[in-house]
């Protein structure tokens, strides 16, 4: 039994061999291939063979086209890369001991490869263009680019990968196929993979390569490696790994070196990963071996048949050397065999296929070894190639959707491998008659490429024995396949006449895209007509489309096509015969280009109309003389035909919009001539006059009071249907409304076309015209109303009684008129002067003459008065005028109409109204708004006293731009500066009223709405320039200004206050002589704090604000500096200066020290004696609210004042206070009106001293209210006494007011006694035994500085704290800390001895139970430590830590809302190994919990003997009994846990041995120790016990081997 299974395992290492030689190149020993020196990737090919990076077969071909497998991709990858480091795998199909198992290793470490979603790598399927793709992307770490992929002509195709060929196509490392396609399913062939990964290499990324973290060490895992015990075998190993055996050295492993090492006997060899890098060597994998080996050099333990390579060659592997061993073949010996170590291939006679041969190898002092199962097996001989298609028309073509059949005989059942294919794929069928003739098919679609090629093929199968055919690619019988387009006709909606013949084109389409039947385009086109077998040849010409002729009979045309590139279609055209129409006469008449046409409406087989119009056709053809000729259709949907064709049949054939065909036939008989004779009667209808005719056929007379339909041509060829006949016999022809000429009748009367003609005649009157005195407004015209009169009637002008109205100007050419509802005439007043005639033809046929002699309107001009105005909300500009007839002012209170004609493309008319009897001149108005300012002359018609004047305002905006010219001047007490106009050429425009009609200013407040905009219009004088106001506000200035030329300038001056400049004190001082006072000195600097010299000849103007709050000017003299007279009370002093830089404003804070509040009633009507400071707000003082005398200050809004934002503002002074026994109060009345409901803080009233709060108001007072605060502190001291306001821009604005202000000195008050102090809320301090605060000194500095008494009414100092009760952090409870008061504040007296308390209090902490996990609690499983659900607990958890040791959250454990899992998989040794110890778990604001928790051993995973058994005599116990000792995973003794009882049983390893006694007992905390076995020995030896541990699906083994007690 063991040789049986010895020898199936050979031969399955032998197929694997095979196999091997199949999918992995031989090296190559030549320079060159014998098959690439004309290939165009042979440079490539042969420098990466000298590189090693690939190699060719045995025979000396590389095959370039051949196919390359998953893994043969990833060996040329691993090479041209150099990865040499490995990962563990554990993909489902690469099983350890792979040829390629290390390779793919490598490539999963690399990265570039992550094997399919179901775990799969597919190693030995060829591998495609775009999985090729997707790898070199990851290799040279490119960016997506799905846009690039879309160049290929075949993008669609391009599905999950196209991120990846995209991109390394735009990287020029791929490229697509000479026809534009990219064939993404396409196998790669060796060559194509080694030009891809060749351009890969050279290939640099232009992008930077992303910073990344710095790489991080990674311990490996323990390897997956196994040991067999009998063999002495180690499987798994890679040499990335390194070993230890017993107590020596870890050696790097070499499968060389290893294969060296003797491991029979009791050995203990460990396995781990090396260190690599910055990469610890990671944790060892532990294997025992008690076998001990062969020994005394058996040939058997050394030899195996590992391959047979023909059938006369074998392949002998030893692995020592026993050279000079004797070999014989079926018992005959053979001469010449090597038998050193390693392998030696013996040559033997030729072996039949199946039969089995016996190889013996005998060597003196050896074990003499013999195999009697050596088999050849035969490859399978394949015959009976034939390859075809269900193509319908022919078997040798296949087209998407045909199936391609190969069939072939072979010698005895096969299976097909996954290298069998049909045109590159595997077969969709592949099966046996049960005779062994094959049958695979392939099913083509759009994988299947066209390139004008047959259909490849290989035929690669496999016998029962596991040997492979050769690859078989051509039929024995010469059959081939060509894939063909499956191409289809599309009507290309195209239809034409050629040659007579008419013709449907149809576009060659092959998946939706066209293909071009040029002559230039394609080699071959054939047509197979219905009922035919053959094709027949067409002659290509230079039109792309396939043209059909539409007389051909119905049926199925195909159409074979091959291109010049060689590629292959076939298209079928399914034709159908024209559908029957009819060609029906609807009686309709037409004449156009002096032809007379007759209507007939086509109709289908069902009646239903075919439209004929242009946009329901794309063909109407006639055929005459046999030949067919394209007729061009236009907006009528019935076909037209000419009258005066030759009677006889006309066929007619259409082609509708939606590709439908009508053909229809009509038979044509030209009009029988009458004769029209007037029958001399005449009458009237209704309101027309009428004459009588009578129709004559010859002789006989045609009655009309029947008839399909009847027209009259008028002369000017307009067509009249004259309706249903009724019931007169003749025909009665209206005289009113006819032109003079000749009228042509067409009558259809019972099927028969008749034709006559009637010549007519018309009278002539005269009239005259009248004004009637009205007006009016038509479209872009003025109208006056004008009546004709007949003697004193008037005449109907209306289209109901005039048939045409014609004028003409002083005799020229008439112009005709179109009547309509009015009765009168409606003249232009604009018209020129002239006589106009006019002439009327009513409908009776009379005509009318009539003259108007018109006056045109007299001109008028306008004179600018120099009043204008704008309205800012209406953006409406208004200017006056006044109108002159010659040197008189003409009066516009009243008139009888006023027009305004706009300059518009539509000359648009304003009716201006009724006149103002306030307004004697004229105002213009204009829009100024984007896109409505009109330039042009606006045209004024007025009509006045029965005379028309005109008169024309020109309007053009023109941009102006005010320049400064940094003069400046007082004028009335204000500052100006002026600025000169410009226009946008820099030419100035002076604004002397001899140029100037108005000028308009309007200001618009910053950030303000339409509520903040002022519009003035100051009238011209003889300056200029435009003087500005330095003290207006500041904000945006539109200036409107209008010249005499008719032009509007607009300049805007944004005015943002003057060049800040400083006034700095020099030091300085000394008396004037002039006054006696003392001066101080000051430097007047700019932004840049350079000096402003003040010097005359420096400045061109100084001023400054005088006592009466009006500016004046100073003489500037020869100092350079300011000297300030310091007897000036505190103000804020202003000065302007002006010089050739710019104009500039400095304030001077002058403070003045006083005993008293100076101007504390504002009486004075200013602030004098006070510092005033403002942002955004202006106080002021004013007298409209005050609380006694004439004035107050008011100190601002909350409406936000100037600016959006809001504003400050306020008033100060400085005082000394007296140091005397009366007590000093600040004395002020304040009012606040309305409510700043924004809140407190948005809007306010303070009071400061020396900055310090003293007051504050902010909501209604209903009235003014005294506040009075005590100065007492300041006695004897200078005070900064300031109020101040604050306005926010909030929706409730609140208004504040100041007034009487003093400085009172009153004897003061007794002290207030206190009560009582204000309870203080308790202070949470946490859960005991996890308290916020460890000890009082951390409550005490966390408890306030001051507490207040009697309600709040005074606030006490709290120097420290007393922990009354002792507080105890760990222990719950509530703890009293007692307040020690500082200095009682001035006023209040505590002579009760009152004090502060708080209460701080501890909370117990809510229970938290841990238990232990009893169930599953062994290394092996995952530990549960449960508790009630608290996720406030579990949020809280800093640490878990057991036995001691602190475990890493997520490695080690993880929590949830009930539990804190332990995970020994984590790694941590401590949870695997097993122990009883506590589970600690630390959580923020709690006690550490804590749980006694066991952890066992784990389930069993190896056993080994732990003492060795010694035999005693034969059949007898043996003397030492063995002991077996029971691992689990991390080799802990299962003492505990699942297999610390297992059973495990005894048995004899070989057929020399037998073992008796209790063979089967369970073990005791893991260890199995036996007390009976015996031995039995019937030769001598060695024998083998083996010991084996089953357990559910567990299954484990060792052996030891011992001399069998027997002689």
């Amino acid at each position: 039994m063991r040789k049986c299974k010895w020898k199936n395992r050979t031969i399955m290492i032998a197929a694997l061999f095979c196999l091997m030689a199949v999918l992995m190149p031989m090296s190559a020993l030549a320079d060159t291939f014998t098959d690439t020196g004309s290939h165009w990737a042979k440079d490539k090919i042969e420098s990466w063979a000298e590189k090693g990076y690939v190699s060719g077969y045995q025979d000396g071909s590389f095959k370039p086209d051949q196919n390359i497998t998953r893994a043969e991709f990833m060996v040329i990858v691993n090479k041209a890369f150099g990865f040499t480091k490995t990962a563990p795998i554990d993909f489902s199909d690469v099983k350890d001991g792979a040829w390629y198992y290390d390779t793919i290793a490598a490539a999963k470490a690399a990265g570039y490869i992550s094997g399919d979603p179901a775990g799969t790598m597919r190693p030995d399927d060829p591998i495609t263009r775009e999985e090729a793709a997707s790898i070199i992307m990851r290799l040279k770490n490119l960016t997506a680019n799905e846009a690039a992929a879309s160049q290929f002509t075949d993008a669609a195709l391009i599905t999950w990968s196209k991120g990846a060929v995209g991109a390394v196509a735009d990287a020029g490392i791929m490229k697509g196929y000479p026809d534009g396609s990219f064939q993404p399913k396409k196998f790669i062939t060796r060559a194509e993979a080694i030009v891809a990964l060749y351009a890969a290499i050279d290939y640099e990324n232009e992008k930077p390569d992303t910073p990344t973290k710095p790489e991080e060490p990674v311990t490996p895992e323990a390897p997956n490696v196994t040991a067999d015990d009998f063999l002495n075998k180690v499987y798994g190993m890679t040499t990335a790994m390194e070993y230890k055996l017993d107590d020596g050295q870890w050696v790097r492993y070499d499968a060389g070196e290893f294969a060296k090492l003797d491991l029979g006997g009791k050995h203990t060899l460990l396995v781990r990963y090396a260190a690599e890098g910055i990469n610890p060597a990671g944790p060892a994998t532990t294997l025992r071996f008690t076998s001990p080996g062969g020994g005394g050099g058996s040939v058997a333990k050394t030899m195996s048949v590992t391959d047979i390579t023909a059938p006369n060659q074998v392949t002998v592997t030893f692995s020592c050397d026993v050279a000079g061993a004797s070999v014989t073949w079926n018992g005959e010996e053979l001469t010449g065999v090597t038998t050193v170590i390693g392998e030696n291939t013996i040559t033997v006679p030729a072996m039949t296929s199946g039969a089995s041969n016996t190889l013996e190898v005998k060597k003196s002092g050896y074990k003499t070894f013999t195999d009697s199962e050596v088999i050849w097996y035969a490859p399978p001989v394949i015959s009976n190639i034939s390859i075809s298609s269900s193509n319908p028309l022919n078997p040798a073509w296949a087209a998407n959707g045909d199936i391609i059949t190969l069939t072939f005989t072979s010698n005895e059942p096969v299976e097909k491998l996954s290298n069998f294919k049909i045109n590159s794929s595997n077969p969709d069928i592949f099966t046996n008659d049960g005779s062994n003739n094959y049958t695979a098919t392939h099913l083509v679609d759009d994988g299947d490429p066209l390139t004008g090629q047959p259909a490849t093929f290989q035929i690669n199968v496999v016998n029962e024995h596991g040997i492979y055919s050769q690859t078989i690619e051509a039929t024995t019988d010469g059959s081939q396949v060509m894939i063909i387009g499956l191409a289809k006709v599309s009507s290309a909606g195209s239809f034409g006449v050629n040659g007579g013949k008419v013709y449907a084109g149809y576009e060659y389409l092959y998946e939706d895209e066209p293909v071009s039947l040029a002559a230039d385009k394609i080699s071959l086109i054939e047509e197979l007509e219905p009922g035919q077998t053959t094709f027949k040849s067409l002659t290509p010409d230079a039109d792309p489309l396939l043209w059909f002729n539409m007389e051909k009979a119905a049926g199925d045309y195909y159409y074979m096509v091959k291109t010049t590139e060689g590629i292959p279609y076939i298209a079928r055209l399914r034709w159908f015969a024209p559908e029957t129409a009819s060609l029906n006469a609807t009686g309709g008449l037409s004449i156009h280009e002096s032809i007379t046409y007759v209507e007939y409406e086509m109709q289908d087989a069902e009646g239903a109309k075919v439209s004929l119009a242009a946009d329901a056709v794309k063909l109407i053809a006639g055929k005459e003389a046999g030949q067919w000729a394209a007729l061009t259709p236009n907006t009528d949907s019935t076909l037209w035909l000419n009258m005066a064709k030759p009677a006889g049949e006309y066929p007619f054939l259409v082609a509708g919009s939606d590709d439908t065909i009508y053909q229809a036939d009509l038979n044509w008989t030209a009009p029988k001539a009458l004769e029209a004779v007037a029958t001399g009667q005449a009458g009237t209808h209704g309101d027309n006059y009428y004459v009588e005719f009578r129709f004559m056929d010859g002789e006989s007379p045609i009655d009309l009071s029947s008839y399909t339909k009847l027209y009259q041509i008028k002369p000017d060829a307009t067509v009249n249907d004259l309706g249903e006949p009724n019931s007169d016999t003749t025909l009665w022809m209206k005289t009113n409304g006819q032109a003079a000429g000749t009228h042509t009748f067409f009558l259809l009367k019972d099927g028969i076309w008749y034709r006559t003609e009637i010549v007519y005649p018309l009278p002539a009157a005269s009239t005259v015209i009248e004004s009637t005195g009205q007006i009016g407004i038509s479209g872009n015209k003025i109208y006056q109303e004008f009546a004709f009169k007949v003697g004193d009637a008037p005449l109907d002008l209306s289209s109901a009684n005039v048939e045409s109205i014609t004028v003409a100007k002083d005799g020229g050419e008439p112009v005709p008129l179109t009547p309509d509802t009015d009765s009168t005439l409606w003249f232009n007043v604009q018209k020129e002067s002239g006589i106009y005639t006019y002439t009327v033809v009513t409908k009776t046929g009379i005509i009318y003459t009539a003259d108007l002699n018109w006056t045109a309107p007299k001109a008028a001009a306008a004179s600018a008065t120099g009043k204008a105005e704008f309205d800012m909300s209406t953006a409406i500009f208004r200017a006056e005028y006044q109108l002159l007839d010659g040197e008189t002012p003409i009066d516009l209170s009243s008139y009888t109409k006023l027009y305004r004609i706009l300059p518009d493309a539509e000359a648009t008319i304003e009716d201006l109204g009724e006149p103002d009897e306030e307004l004697t001149a004229l105002w213009f108005s204009l829009l100024m708004s984007e896109g409505s300012m009109l330039e042009g002359d606006y045209t004024y018609l007025l009509l006045k006293d029965g005379i028309w004047y005109t008169s024309s305002l020109p309007f053009y905006h023109a941009q102006g731009l005010l320049e400064p010219t940094y003069q400046a001047g007082v004028h009335e007490g204000f500052v100006y500066t002026a600025y000169e106009l410009m226009d946008v050429e820099g030419n100035p425009i002076p604004l002397t009223d001899a140029n100037i009609d108005y000028i308009l200013e309007v200001y618009t407040e910053l950030y303000a709405g339409p509520e903040g905009v002022v519009v003035k219009n100051p009238l011209p004088d003889d300056d200029p320039l435009l003087w500005f106001n330095v003290e207006k506000s500041e904000g945006f200035y539109l200036y409107l200004i209008g010249t005499g030329d008719g032009s509007l300038y607009t300049a805007q001056l944004m005015w943002t206050d003057l060049a800040e400049a400083s006034l700095v004190p020099t030091g300085n001082e000394g008396i004037a002589p002039h006054d006696g006072n003392l001066y101080k000195e000051y430097r007047m600097l700019d932004a840049n704090d350079d000096p402003i010299s003040l010097a005359e000849g420096q400045v061109s103007f100084i001023g400054t604000i005088g006592d009466d709050g009006k500016w004046k000017e100073l003489e500037p003299n020869t100092d350079e500096t300011l000297w300030f007279n310091d007897a000036h009370l505190t103000f804020c002093y202003d000065f302007i200066v002006a010089n050739p830089d710019g104009i500039y404003r400095a304030t001077l804070e002058w403070i003045k020290v006083t005993d008293q509040v100076y101007n504390g009633d504002f009486e004075l009507g200013n602030f004098k004696g006070w510092l005033v400071k403002r942002s955004g707000i202006f106080p002021q003082v004013q007298g409209d609210v005050t609380s006694d005398g004439d004035y107050a200050s008011f100190m601002g809004d909350g409406s936000g004042g100037l600016y959006s934002g809001g504003g400050r503002a306020s008033i100060a002074q400085y005082l000394s206070i007296a140091d005397n026994a009366s007590t000093p109060y600040l004395e002020l009345d304040y009012k606040v009106e309305g409510q700043d409901n924004d809140g407190k803080g948005f809007d306010w009233l303070k009071v400061f001293i020396n900055n310090i709060e003293i007051g504050e108001w902010w909501s209604d007072t209903a009235g003014w209210q005294n506040s009075s605060y005590d100065l007492s502190a300041y006695k004897g001291k200078i005070i900064e006494l300031k109020i101040e306001s604050w306005a926010s821009d909030g929706m409730y604005p609140a208004y504040y007011y100041v007034d009487n202000v003093s400085i009172e000195y009153i004897n003061p008050p007794a002290d207030i006694e206190i009560t009582g102090f204000d309870s203080i809320p308790d202070v949470d301090a946490g859960t005991a035994g996890a308290a916020t605060y460890a000890d009082a000194a951390a409550v005490q500095a966390i408890l306030p500085a001051n507490v207040t008494a009697n309600s709040g009414a005074v606030t006490v100092p709290v120097t420290s704290w007393t922990d009354t009760d002792s507080y105890d952090p760990n222990t719950a409870g509530s703890y009293t800390f007692t307040a020690v008061l500082g200095t009682i504040p001035a006023g209040y007296a505590n002579t009760g001895g009152y004090t502060a308390e708080v209460e701080v209090v501890v909370a117990a902490e809510p229970p938290i139970i841990l238990t232990a996990d009893t169930t599953f609690n062994d290394v092996d499983h995952e530990i549960e430590i449960t508790f009630t659900a608290n996720a406030d607990f579990a949020d809280a958890i800093t640490n878990v830590s057991f036995n001691g040791v602190d475990l890493t959250e997520n490695t080690d454990y993880t929590v949830s809302s009930d539990k804190v899992t332990l995970k020994p998989a984590g790694g941590n040794a401590v949870l695997q190994t097993p122990a009883t110890g506590y589970v600690v778990i630390s959580a923020t604001g709690y006690t550490d919990k804590s749980v006694e928790q066991t952890i066992t051993a784990g389930a069993a995973a190896s056993i080994a003997v732990t003492r060795d058994p010694v035999p005693g005599a034969n059949e007898e116990v043996f003397a030492i009994q063995p002991e077996i000792t029971i691992y689990d995973q991390y080799d802990n003794i299962c003492a505990d846990g699942p297999s610390s009882d297992a059973y495990v049983f005894a048995g004899s390893g070989g057929p020399n041995l037998q073992i008796y006694g209790n063979t089967g007992i369970s073990a005791t905390e893991g260890v199995v120790n036996y007390t009976d076995l015996e031995c039995w020995a019937n030769s001598p030896g060695t024998g083998t016990i083996y010991f084996q541990l089953i357990e559910g699906s567990i299954n484990l083994y060792t052996y030891f081997y011992f001399t069998l007690p027997i002689e």
